[in-house]
Protein backbone atom coordinates (compact mmCIF):
# COMPACT_ATOMS: atom_id res chain seq x y z
CA UNK A 1 0.00 0.00 0.00
CA UNK A 2 1.50 3.36 -1.01
CA UNK A 3 1.84 6.22 1.46
CA UNK A 4 -0.41 8.37 -0.75
CA UNK A 5 -3.11 5.69 -0.86
CA UNK A 6 -2.87 5.17 2.89
CA UNK A 7 -3.38 8.88 3.49
CA UNK A 8 -6.38 9.07 1.11
CA UNK A 9 -7.98 5.96 2.60
CA UNK A 10 -7.70 7.26 6.15
CA UNK A 11 -8.83 10.82 5.49
CA UNK A 12 -11.56 11.98 7.86
CA UNK A 13 -13.63 15.06 8.52
CA UNK A 14 -11.50 17.49 10.57
CA UNK A 15 -12.76 18.93 13.82
CA UNK A 16 -12.30 22.69 14.36
CA UNK A 17 -9.50 22.04 16.83
CA UNK A 18 -7.42 19.89 14.49
CA UNK A 19 -4.45 21.33 12.58
CA UNK A 20 -5.00 22.50 9.04
CA UNK A 21 -4.66 19.60 6.61
CA UNK A 22 -5.12 17.10 9.45
CA UNK A 23 -5.47 13.50 8.28
CA UNK A 24 -6.86 11.07 10.80
CA UNK A 25 -4.62 8.09 11.62
CA UNK A 26 -2.23 8.90 8.79
CA UNK A 27 0.71 10.87 10.15
CA UNK A 28 1.60 8.55 13.03
CA UNK A 29 1.40 5.53 10.76
CA UNK A 30 3.49 7.22 8.08
CA UNK A 31 6.39 8.18 10.32
CA UNK A 32 6.46 4.92 12.26
CA UNK A 33 6.28 2.84 9.06
CA UNK A 34 9.07 4.90 7.54
CA UNK A 35 11.27 4.37 10.59
CA UNK A 36 10.58 0.64 10.80
CA UNK A 37 11.17 0.06 7.08
CA UNK A 38 14.21 2.31 6.55
CA UNK A 39 17.20 0.37 5.24
CA UNK A 40 20.57 2.05 4.89
CA UNK A 41 21.38 0.36 1.57
CA UNK A 42 18.27 1.99 0.06
CA UNK A 43 19.32 5.51 1.08
CA UNK A 44 21.38 7.61 -1.36
CA UNK A 45 25.12 7.64 -0.73
CA UNK A 46 25.12 11.37 -0.01
CA UNK A 47 22.54 10.81 2.75
CA UNK A 48 24.72 8.15 4.38
CA UNK A 49 27.77 10.38 4.07
CA UNK A 50 25.87 13.23 5.68
CA UNK A 51 24.83 10.98 8.57
CA UNK A 52 28.47 10.03 9.15
CA UNK A 53 29.45 13.71 9.03
CA UNK A 54 26.74 14.50 11.60
CA UNK A 55 28.14 11.79 13.89
CA UNK A 56 31.70 13.11 13.51
CA UNK A 57 30.60 16.70 14.10
CA UNK A 58 28.66 15.76 17.22
CA UNK A 59 31.54 13.77 18.72
CA UNK A 60 34.00 16.61 18.14
CA UNK A 61 31.77 18.95 20.14
CA UNK A 62 31.00 16.43 22.88
CA UNK A 63 34.66 15.55 23.43
CA UNK A 64 35.54 19.26 23.58
CA UNK A 65 32.95 19.66 26.37
CA UNK A 66 33.88 16.47 28.27
CA UNK A 67 35.75 18.33 31.01
CA UNK A 68 33.63 21.47 31.14
CA UNK A 69 32.36 22.77 34.50
CA UNK A 70 28.80 22.02 33.36
CA UNK A 71 29.68 18.40 32.61
CA UNK A 72 31.13 18.06 36.12
CA UNK A 73 27.93 19.43 37.64
CA UNK A 74 25.76 17.19 35.49
CA UNK A 75 27.70 14.13 36.59
CA UNK A 76 27.10 15.07 40.22
CA UNK A 77 23.37 15.44 39.55
CA UNK A 78 23.32 12.04 37.82
CA UNK A 79 25.02 10.40 40.80
CA UNK A 80 22.65 12.10 43.25
CA UNK A 81 19.78 10.67 41.21
CA UNK A 82 21.16 7.13 41.31
CA UNK A 83 22.21 7.31 37.68
CA UNK A 84 25.27 5.05 37.82
CA UNK A 85 25.41 2.22 35.31
CA UNK A 86 27.49 0.68 32.53
CA UNK A 87 27.45 3.32 29.79
CA UNK A 88 30.51 5.51 29.29
CA UNK A 89 30.43 9.11 28.11
CA UNK A 90 33.06 10.01 25.48
CA UNK A 91 36.15 11.45 27.13
CA UNK A 92 35.10 10.42 30.67
CA UNK A 93 35.78 7.46 32.95
CA UNK A 94 32.41 7.62 34.75
CA UNK A 95 29.74 5.11 33.82
CA UNK A 96 26.08 6.00 33.95
CA UNK A 97 22.73 4.43 33.18
CA UNK A 98 21.64 4.69 29.54
CA UNK A 99 19.10 7.39 30.40
CA UNK A 100 21.50 9.53 32.41
CA UNK A 101 24.37 8.91 30.00
CA UNK A 102 22.27 10.26 27.14
CA UNK A 103 20.95 13.15 29.24
CA UNK A 104 24.41 14.26 30.40
CA UNK A 105 26.00 13.84 26.97
CA UNK A 106 23.23 15.73 25.17
CA UNK A 107 23.16 18.54 27.72
CA UNK A 108 26.92 19.09 27.86
CA UNK A 109 27.17 19.06 24.06
CA UNK A 110 24.23 21.43 23.60
CA UNK A 111 25.92 23.83 26.04
CA UNK A 112 28.59 24.64 23.45
CA UNK A 113 25.95 26.03 21.02
CA UNK A 114 27.74 24.32 18.13
CA UNK A 115 25.31 21.46 17.45
CA UNK A 116 23.82 21.06 14.00
CA UNK A 117 20.27 22.04 13.13
CA UNK A 118 17.63 22.74 10.52
CA UNK A 119 16.44 26.32 10.08
CA UNK A 120 12.97 25.60 8.70
CA UNK A 121 12.27 22.95 11.31
CA UNK A 122 13.88 24.90 14.17
CA UNK A 123 15.32 21.63 15.51
CA UNK A 124 18.72 20.31 16.62
CA UNK A 125 18.27 16.62 15.70
CA UNK A 126 21.84 15.50 16.33
CA UNK A 127 22.21 16.57 19.95
CA UNK A 128 18.79 15.18 20.92
CA UNK A 129 19.30 11.79 19.23
CA UNK A 130 22.96 10.78 18.85
CA UNK A 131 23.55 10.54 22.64
CA UNK A 132 20.63 8.11 22.90
CA UNK A 133 21.98 5.98 20.06
CA UNK A 134 25.49 5.89 21.55
CA UNK A 135 24.25 4.92 25.02
CA UNK A 136 21.75 2.31 23.83
CA UNK A 137 24.42 0.79 21.58
CA UNK A 138 26.55 0.12 24.65
CA UNK A 139 24.04 -2.29 26.19
CA UNK A 140 23.05 -4.41 23.19
CA UNK A 141 24.80 -5.67 20.04
CA UNK A 142 24.30 -2.99 17.42
CA UNK A 143 25.26 -2.86 13.76
CA UNK A 144 26.61 0.37 12.37
CA UNK A 145 24.02 0.23 9.61
CA UNK A 146 21.29 0.22 12.25
CA UNK A 147 22.85 3.11 14.19
CA UNK A 148 23.06 5.24 11.04
CA UNK A 149 19.53 4.21 10.01
CA UNK A 150 18.29 5.35 13.42
CA UNK A 151 20.13 8.63 13.03
CA UNK A 152 18.66 9.26 9.57
CA UNK A 153 15.13 8.26 10.63
CA UNK A 154 15.32 10.67 13.55
CA UNK A 155 16.48 13.57 11.38
CA UNK A 156 13.84 12.97 8.70
CA UNK A 157 10.94 12.74 11.15
CA UNK A 158 11.93 15.46 13.62
CA UNK A 159 12.71 18.00 10.89
CA UNK A 160 9.32 17.39 9.27
CA UNK A 161 7.44 17.65 12.57
CA UNK A 162 9.35 20.82 13.47
CA UNK A 163 8.58 22.30 10.06
CA UNK A 164 4.88 21.43 10.41
CA UNK A 165 4.51 23.42 13.63
CA UNK A 166 6.88 26.27 12.74
CA UNK A 167 7.05 29.14 13.17
CA UNK A 168 3.77 29.39 15.10
CA UNK A 169 4.67 26.99 17.91
CA UNK A 170 7.71 29.14 18.71
CA UNK A 171 6.69 32.68 17.78
CA UNK A 172 3.04 32.51 18.86
CA UNK A 173 2.98 29.87 21.58
CA UNK A 174 6.44 30.15 23.10
CA UNK A 175 7.79 26.61 22.73
CA UNK A 176 11.49 25.87 22.38
CA UNK A 177 11.10 23.57 19.38
CA UNK A 178 14.39 21.61 19.65
CA UNK A 179 13.50 20.58 23.20
CA UNK A 180 9.87 19.97 22.31
CA UNK A 181 10.45 17.87 19.17
CA UNK A 182 13.71 16.26 20.30
CA UNK A 183 12.03 13.45 22.25
CA UNK A 184 10.08 12.43 19.15
CA UNK A 185 13.21 12.19 17.05
CA UNK A 186 15.12 10.39 19.77
CA UNK A 187 12.35 7.84 20.32
CA UNK A 188 12.11 7.20 16.57
CA UNK A 189 15.90 6.85 16.25
CA UNK A 190 16.28 4.35 19.09
CA UNK A 191 13.30 2.33 17.82
CA UNK A 192 14.85 2.03 14.37
CA UNK A 193 18.26 1.15 15.76
CA UNK A 194 16.59 -1.65 17.75
CA UNK A 195 14.92 -2.89 14.53
CA UNK A 196 11.40 -2.62 15.93
CA UNK A 197 8.36 -3.20 13.75
CA UNK A 198 5.85 -0.45 12.98
CA UNK A 199 3.50 -1.26 15.84
CA UNK A 200 6.34 -1.29 18.38
CA UNK A 201 7.74 1.99 17.03
CA UNK A 202 4.30 3.55 17.48
CA UNK A 203 4.12 2.36 21.08
CA UNK A 204 7.53 3.89 21.87
CA UNK A 205 6.64 7.08 20.02
CA UNK A 206 3.47 7.36 22.11
CA UNK A 207 5.55 7.29 25.29
CA UNK A 208 7.35 10.42 24.10
CA UNK A 209 4.41 12.35 25.58
CA UNK A 210 6.65 12.40 28.66
CA UNK A 211 9.10 14.71 26.91
CA UNK A 212 9.74 18.26 28.14
CA UNK A 213 7.16 21.02 27.67
CA UNK A 214 10.13 23.26 26.81
CA UNK A 215 8.93 26.86 27.31
CA UNK A 216 11.11 29.35 25.46
CA UNK A 217 11.56 31.39 28.64
CA UNK A 218 14.50 29.18 29.60
CA UNK A 219 16.22 30.26 26.38
CA UNK A 220 15.35 33.94 26.43
CA UNK A 221 16.44 34.36 30.04
CA UNK A 222 19.78 32.62 29.51
CA UNK A 223 18.94 30.12 32.24
CA UNK A 224 21.53 27.37 32.59
CA UNK A 225 18.83 24.68 32.67
CA UNK A 226 18.04 25.45 29.01
CA UNK A 227 20.97 23.24 27.99
CA UNK A 228 18.92 20.30 29.30
CA UNK A 229 16.65 20.83 26.29
CA UNK A 230 19.38 18.93 24.44
CA UNK A 231 19.90 16.14 26.97
CA UNK A 232 16.45 15.45 28.38
CA UNK A 233 14.97 14.50 24.98
CA UNK A 234 17.92 12.20 24.34
CA UNK A 235 17.36 10.38 27.62
CA UNK A 236 13.62 10.25 26.98
CA UNK A 237 14.19 8.52 23.65
CA UNK A 238 15.68 5.59 25.54
CA UNK A 239 13.10 5.68 28.32
CA UNK A 240 10.20 5.78 25.84
CA UNK A 241 11.48 2.63 24.17
CA UNK A 242 12.17 0.89 27.47
CA UNK A 243 8.68 1.68 28.76
CA UNK A 244 7.06 0.32 25.61
CA UNK A 245 9.26 -2.79 25.70
CA UNK A 246 8.03 -3.50 29.24
CA UNK A 247 4.38 -3.15 28.28
CA UNK A 248 3.94 0.51 29.28
CA UNK A 249 3.33 2.14 25.89
CA UNK A 250 2.07 5.61 25.15
CA UNK A 251 -1.16 6.46 23.33
CA UNK A 252 -1.60 5.22 19.77
CA UNK A 253 -2.01 7.73 16.98
CA UNK A 254 0.02 10.33 18.87
CA UNK A 255 -0.07 12.88 16.05
CA UNK A 256 -3.62 12.19 14.90
CA UNK A 257 -5.85 12.30 17.94
CA UNK A 258 -8.00 15.43 18.31
CA UNK A 259 -6.32 15.90 21.70
CA UNK A 260 -2.94 14.56 20.56
CA UNK A 261 0.49 16.06 20.19
CA UNK A 262 0.03 18.20 17.08
CA UNK A 263 -3.22 19.75 18.27
CA UNK A 264 -1.76 20.46 21.69
CA UNK A 265 1.48 22.12 20.62
CA UNK A 266 0.77 23.35 17.09
CA UNK A 267 -2.80 24.42 16.49
CA UNK A 268 -1.68 26.14 13.27
CA UNK A 269 0.34 23.16 12.07
CA UNK A 270 0.53 22.73 8.31
CA UNK A 271 0.28 18.98 7.68
CA UNK A 272 -1.22 18.83 4.19
CA UNK A 273 0.80 16.30 2.25
CA UNK A 274 2.89 15.51 5.33
CA UNK A 275 5.25 12.64 4.61
CA UNK A 276 4.47 12.33 0.90
CA UNK A 277 8.20 12.54 0.16
CA UNK A 278 9.49 10.43 3.05
CA UNK A 279 12.15 8.19 1.57
CA UNK A 280 12.51 10.22 -1.62
CA UNK A 281 13.48 13.69 -0.37
CA UNK A 282 16.00 13.83 2.47
CA UNK A 283 15.83 16.65 4.98
CA UNK A 284 19.16 15.70 6.56
CA UNK A 285 20.80 17.23 3.49
CA UNK A 286 19.25 20.60 4.46
CA UNK A 287 20.85 20.75 7.91
CA UNK A 288 23.52 23.25 8.87
CA UNK A 289 26.82 22.80 10.65
CA UNK A 290 27.42 25.70 13.02
CA UNK A 291 30.39 27.89 12.26
CA UNK A 292 29.91 30.02 15.38
CA UNK A 293 29.29 29.02 19.00
CA UNK A 294 26.04 30.94 19.30
CA UNK A 295 22.31 30.73 18.71
CA UNK A 296 21.64 30.19 15.00
CA UNK A 297 19.52 33.37 14.88
CA UNK A 298 22.70 35.35 15.52
CA UNK A 299 24.78 33.77 12.74
CA UNK A 300 23.83 36.25 10.02
CA UNK A 301 24.77 39.22 12.23
CA UNK A 302 28.02 37.47 13.15
CA UNK A 303 28.90 36.78 9.50
CA UNK A 304 28.18 40.40 8.62
CA UNK A 305 30.26 41.64 11.55
CA UNK A 306 33.18 39.43 10.59
CA UNK A 307 33.19 41.03 7.15
CA UNK A 308 33.62 44.38 8.90
CA UNK A 309 36.41 43.21 11.20
CA UNK A 310 39.52 45.15 10.17
CA UNK A 311 42.81 44.03 11.64
CA UNK A 312 43.81 46.14 14.61
CA UNK A 313 40.36 47.56 15.35
CA UNK A 314 39.87 48.28 19.04
CA UNK A 315 36.76 48.89 21.10
CA UNK A 316 37.76 52.55 21.42
CA UNK A 317 37.56 52.91 17.62
CA UNK A 318 33.85 52.00 17.63
CA UNK A 319 31.22 54.52 18.71
CA UNK A 320 28.14 52.38 18.08
CA UNK A 321 26.95 49.26 16.30
CA UNK A 322 23.40 48.88 14.98
CA UNK A 323 22.04 45.43 14.05
CA UNK A 324 18.79 45.53 12.05
CA UNK A 325 17.13 42.13 11.88
CA UNK A 326 13.81 40.28 11.80
CA UNK A 327 11.17 39.60 14.38
CA UNK A 328 12.18 37.22 17.16
CA UNK A 329 15.90 37.69 16.50
CA UNK A 330 15.39 41.29 17.55
CA UNK A 331 14.55 39.98 21.03
CA UNK A 332 18.07 38.60 21.48
CA UNK A 333 19.18 42.07 22.55
CA UNK A 334 20.70 41.66 26.02
CA UNK A 335 23.69 44.01 26.16
CA UNK A 336 24.94 42.72 29.52
CA UNK A 337 24.54 38.92 29.70
CA UNK A 338 25.44 37.37 33.04
CA UNK A 339 25.86 33.71 32.08
CA UNK A 340 27.64 31.84 29.26
CA UNK A 341 24.23 30.70 28.03
CA UNK A 342 22.97 34.27 28.02
CA UNK A 343 26.03 35.43 26.10
CA UNK A 344 25.48 32.81 23.38
CA UNK A 345 21.90 34.03 22.96
CA UNK A 346 22.88 37.73 22.92
CA UNK A 347 23.38 39.37 19.53
CA UNK A 348 25.16 42.37 21.12
CA UNK A 349 27.63 40.04 22.81
CA UNK A 350 28.47 37.82 19.85
CA UNK A 351 28.67 40.75 17.43
CA UNK A 352 31.05 42.51 19.82
CA UNK A 353 33.15 39.33 20.04
CA UNK A 354 33.22 39.04 16.24
CA UNK A 355 34.34 42.65 15.84
CA UNK A 356 37.03 42.50 18.52
CA UNK A 357 38.26 38.92 18.24
CA UNK A 358 37.45 37.96 14.66
CA UNK A 359 35.57 34.85 15.78
CA UNK A 360 32.81 33.54 18.04
CA UNK A 361 34.19 30.39 19.65
CA UNK A 362 33.04 28.65 22.87
CA UNK A 363 35.67 30.48 24.90
CA UNK A 364 34.26 33.83 23.77
CA UNK A 365 31.22 33.29 25.99
CA UNK A 366 33.02 31.64 28.88
CA UNK A 367 33.05 33.12 32.36
CA UNK A 368 36.53 34.48 31.63
CA UNK A 369 35.19 36.27 28.56
CA UNK A 370 32.23 37.60 30.54
CA UNK A 371 34.71 39.23 32.90
CA UNK A 372 36.56 40.98 30.03
CA UNK A 373 35.81 44.71 30.55
CA UNK A 374 36.62 45.63 26.95
CA UNK A 375 34.21 43.10 25.52
CA UNK A 376 31.52 44.06 28.02
CA UNK A 377 31.86 47.75 27.17
CA UNK A 378 31.55 47.18 23.44
CA UNK A 379 28.55 44.87 23.84
CA UNK A 380 26.73 47.70 25.61
CA UNK A 381 27.23 49.84 22.50
CA UNK A 382 25.55 47.29 20.19
CA UNK A 383 21.90 48.11 19.54
CA UNK A 384 19.49 45.57 18.00
CA UNK A 385 16.49 46.96 16.14
CA UNK A 386 13.59 45.39 14.26
CA UNK A 387 13.54 45.77 10.49
CA UNK A 388 10.20 45.48 8.66
CA UNK A 389 11.68 44.23 5.40
CA UNK A 390 13.81 41.64 7.18
CA UNK A 391 10.72 40.48 9.07
CA UNK A 392 8.67 40.24 5.88
CA UNK A 393 11.31 38.09 4.21
CA UNK A 394 11.73 35.90 7.28
CA UNK A 395 8.01 35.27 7.71
CA UNK A 396 7.70 34.38 4.04
CA UNK A 397 10.44 31.77 4.49
CA UNK A 398 11.76 31.28 8.01
CA UNK A 399 14.90 29.62 6.66
CA UNK A 400 15.92 33.16 5.66
CA UNK A 401 17.24 35.24 8.57
CA UNK A 402 18.22 38.66 7.23
CA UNK A 403 20.46 40.97 9.24
CA UNK A 404 22.33 44.18 8.51
CA UNK A 405 25.20 45.35 10.73
CA UNK A 406 26.30 48.98 10.68
CA UNK A 407 29.44 50.03 12.55
CA UNK A 408 29.81 53.71 13.34
CA UNK A 409 33.39 54.67 14.16
CA UNK A 410 34.63 57.46 16.42
CA UNK A 411 36.32 59.14 13.44
CA UNK A 412 32.90 59.68 11.85
CA UNK A 413 33.10 56.91 9.26
CA UNK A 414 30.55 54.13 8.84
CA UNK A 415 30.79 50.62 7.44
CA UNK A 416 27.99 48.11 6.95
CA UNK A 417 27.38 44.57 5.73
CA UNK A 418 24.31 42.38 5.34
CA UNK A 419 23.54 38.67 5.24
CA UNK A 420 20.39 36.63 4.59
CA UNK A 421 21.61 33.16 5.55
CA UNK A 422 24.49 32.03 7.68
CA UNK A 423 27.50 30.05 6.56
CA UNK A 424 27.33 26.30 7.16
CA UNK A 425 23.80 25.82 5.82
CA UNK A 426 22.76 24.18 2.54
CA UNK A 427 23.24 27.49 0.68
CA UNK A 428 26.85 27.84 1.88
CA UNK A 429 27.77 24.41 3.25
CA UNK A 430 31.03 23.56 4.92
CA UNK A 431 33.06 20.96 3.07
CA UNK A 432 34.10 17.75 4.78
CA UNK A 433 37.61 19.22 4.92
CA UNK A 434 36.30 22.29 6.78
CA UNK A 435 34.31 20.14 9.20
CA UNK A 436 37.41 18.03 9.80
CA UNK A 437 39.44 21.18 10.47
CA UNK A 438 36.87 22.30 13.04
CA UNK A 439 36.91 18.79 14.54
CA UNK A 440 40.68 18.87 15.03
CA UNK A 441 40.53 22.44 16.40
CA UNK A 442 37.95 21.43 19.00
CA UNK A 443 40.08 18.44 20.02
CA UNK A 444 43.38 20.29 20.40
CA UNK A 445 43.48 19.21 24.04
CA UNK A 446 43.63 15.55 23.00
CA UNK A 447 46.36 13.52 21.40
CA UNK A 448 46.21 14.13 17.65
CA UNK A 449 46.36 10.45 16.74
CA UNK A 450 43.49 9.51 19.04
CA UNK A 451 41.34 12.33 17.61
CA UNK A 452 41.98 10.98 14.12
CA UNK A 453 41.05 7.51 15.32
CA UNK A 454 37.62 8.82 16.33
CA UNK A 455 37.16 10.47 12.94
CA UNK A 456 38.20 7.27 11.14
CA UNK A 457 36.07 5.01 13.36
CA UNK A 458 32.99 7.02 12.39
CA UNK A 459 33.82 6.52 8.73
CA UNK A 460 34.18 2.77 9.26
CA UNK A 461 31.10 2.32 11.43
CA UNK A 462 29.34 0.08 8.88
CA UNK A 463 32.01 -2.60 9.18
CA UNK A 464 30.99 -5.70 11.17
CA UNK A 465 32.89 -4.44 14.24
CA UNK A 466 32.23 -0.77 13.51
CA UNK A 467 30.13 0.18 16.55
CA UNK A 468 32.24 -1.69 19.15
CA UNK A 469 35.37 -0.14 17.63
CA UNK A 470 33.91 3.36 17.89
CA UNK A 471 32.78 2.80 21.48
CA UNK A 472 36.24 1.48 22.46
CA UNK A 473 37.96 4.39 20.76
CA UNK A 474 35.76 6.91 22.57
CA UNK A 475 36.30 5.19 25.92
CA UNK A 476 40.07 5.71 25.61
CA UNK A 477 39.90 9.43 24.86
CA UNK A 478 41.57 11.52 27.55
CA UNK A 479 43.00 15.01 27.48
CA UNK A 480 46.77 15.42 27.34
Amino acid sequence: MSMQYCMRRQKRQCSPTQPQGFLMSAITHLVTSFAADLQLDKAPRQVVDRAILALRDFLGISLAEADSPLTQRLLRVANLSGGSGTCQIPGREERLSPFWGAAVLGTSTHHAELDDGHRGGHVHPGVTTIPALLMDAQRRPTAGTDLLSGLIASYEVSIRIGTAISPGAQYERGFHIPGLVGTIGSAIGVSRMRRLDQSSVEQALGASVLGPLAPFAAFSSGAAVKDFYGGWPAGMGILSNDLAAEGIPGPPGLFDDSMGWLTTVGATAQTEGFGDDLGSSWRILETYVKVHAACSFSHTPIDAALELHPHGTTAEDIAEVVVATHVFADRLDDTAPRTPQGARFSIPWVVAAALLRGRVAPEDSSQVALDDPTLRQLAKRVRVISDDEATRRHLEDDRVRPARVEVRYTNGSTRSAARSVGRGGPEQPLSETEVHQRFTTLLQGYDGDSAEQVWDACGQICRPDGVPTLIRTLSKMRRK
